[in-house]
């Protein structure tokens, strides 16, 4: 084959691919917008979105494999008032691709406050979960689970108190927006009817 053609029909594959890929990015973004307006409905307060995507980051982050939802059922009731769509939304934070190096990261930040007797690394943990022993997890207690599990508290508290302060934030700046929006259009309308 000619050099000539060989680069032009690499260039339009880029460019093909590239496409794909974009198109792909930007229906991801649209999917998470629109998933974004149904979590966020008009009558809930800034502060009941952010408390429940923190409920459900904080549930997502501690590892009780299999009690997940339990446990974030359990903290909505306590609170009374969040969002519930948005906690189970945050909740799968912990999901197949992720859930590794979350376990992983639990149990580094655990160790350092239990120490084990023989340390881990990130492929045995891997190779533990991969094997579906979740129970030799369990077994080996002291060893793994017990740092993983003060590990992922201590996590789940830092992310969710982050994911608070942030959504909060941004909640309350798009709600600020509103408003004034809102009142630069009832201003006009009573401009226009005294005109």
């Amino acid at each position: 084959m000619n050099p000539k053609k060989e680069t032009k029909v690499k260039k339009n594959t880029l460019f093909v691919q590239s496409l794909i890929y974009n198109l792909r990015i930007h229906t991801i973004i649209n999917w998470i917008k629109e998933k974004w307006h149904l979590l966020v409905k008009e009558n809930d307060t800034p502060h009941d979105i952010a408390i429940g995507l923190s409920i459900g980051i904080f549930g997502g982050i501690v590892p009780v494999i299999g009690l997940q939802t339990v446990l974030i059922i359990l903290l909505l009731w306590i609170c009374r008032r969040p969002n519930y769509a948005s906690a189970m939304f945050s909740s799968f934070v912990m999901n197949q691709f992720t859930f590794i190096p979350i376990l992983y990261m639990d149990y580094q930040v655990g160790i350092f406050f239990i120490p084990p007797k023989q340390l881990l690394d990130f492929m045995s943990i891997k190779q533990l979960i991969a094997n579906k022993d979740i129970t030799q997890l369990l077994y080996v207690g002291k060893g793994i689970f017990y740092p993983m599990l003060l590990g992922g508290l201590i996590c789940g508290l830092f992310f969710s108190l982050l994911t608070y302060c942030i959504v909060l934030y941004f909640l309350k700046l798009r709600h600020e927006k509103k408003t004034i929006m809102e009142n630069a259009k009832n201003h006009l309308t009573d401009m226009a009817r005294y005109k």
